[in-house]
């Protein structure tokens, strides 16, 4: 597989689908119909990349426990409709990345990264999503800034928030770079201050329980500073303000220092922002 996420041995794959279409079990199944067009129609590369993923696919069920709800879901290769739609899009993607559309060849992983929803799935949204983002032409565009905020909630939701920090860090950078809007015609950058404030907070609660209340600080600060910019509701559950608060009410026994340095930091920001908190 080369550095876009796409294998690059084509004739080997070729040559062992081939192999598999005569074979008995492998007759008139969805993966033969669709790898066979593939290949009818020119796109190797496509055919190579959905190979390697049902290939995958296969490995996970076999490594997988027996009860795991994996197992309740039938193998890839057989859900015509989701090998359908890999198959039109890394079709379309290939065939712009032969007319040297670079955008157009993010936006179509993007689709298929927002197009896996199932929680079976999150892998082959991680796939499409890092084949768009980590690429060397097209990476720095609209579409792959998208795939990778969609990356930073994926590994936040994971519990990789040093991996999410670090995507949804470099998301923000290409949104401010690109001053691109999202479809309601706010800035795109918004969403990285939103995930971001998230992903500090969720890092401040962490260090704060281990007791490390400098680097709890500077998290907390960062994250009330995200959280503003990125113009959250007051509602929202995982301000840094209302972590503090709820710390607090629980008896929390961080330093008194420590939370009256965050309190004082995020009504400053509040009240330079337009928003009058306190005296």
């Amino acid at each position: 597989v080369n550095k876009n996420g796409v294998a690059s041995d084509f004739s080997g794959c070729r040559i062992l689908l081939l192999s598999f279409i005569k074979d008995q079990e492998f007759r008139n199944t969805p993966k033969q119909y669709m790898c066979v067009e593939m290949l009818q129609d020119g796109y190797h590369r496509s055919f190579s990349e959905l190979f390697i993923l049902l290939r995958s696919d296969l490995e996970q069920r076999a490594n997988a426990p027996p009860k795991s709800p994996r197992l309740q879901e039938p193998p890839l290769e057989e859900q015509r409709e989701k090998l359908e739609t890999i198959r039109l899009h890394l079709s379309r993607a290939e065939k712009a990345e032969r007319d040297g559309s670079w955008t157009a060849v993010c936006e179509e992983r993007l689709h298929l990264g927002r197009y896996f929803t199932d929680p079976m799935d999150i892998w082959l949204s991680f796939h499409f999503y890092h084949s768009c983002a980590d690429r060397v032409f097209g990476g720095r565009s609209k579409a792959a800034t998208e795939a990778r905020f969609h990356l930073a909630e994926l590994y936040r939701q994971q519990g990789d928030l040093v991996e999410a920090r670090d995507q949804a860090e470099r998301a923000l950078k290409q949104a401010e770079d690109g001053g691109w809007l999202d479809p309601e015609g706010r800035p795109l950058r918004l969403w990285g201050c939103r995930e971001l404030g998230e992903i500090y907070s969720l890092l401040g609660e962490a260090y704060l329980a281990a007791k490390q209340y400098d680097t709890a600080t500077m998290l907390l600060q960062l994250g009330s500073k995200m959280a503003i910019e990125g113009e959250w509701e007051e509602k929202m559950e995982f301000t840094p303000i209302h972590q503090l608060v709820r710390l607090n009410r629980t008896g929390g026994n961080a330093p008194s220092y420590f939370l009256d340095t965050v309190c004082r930091s995020f009504i400053l920001k509040l009240n330079k922002s337009g928003v009058s908190v306190g005296p």
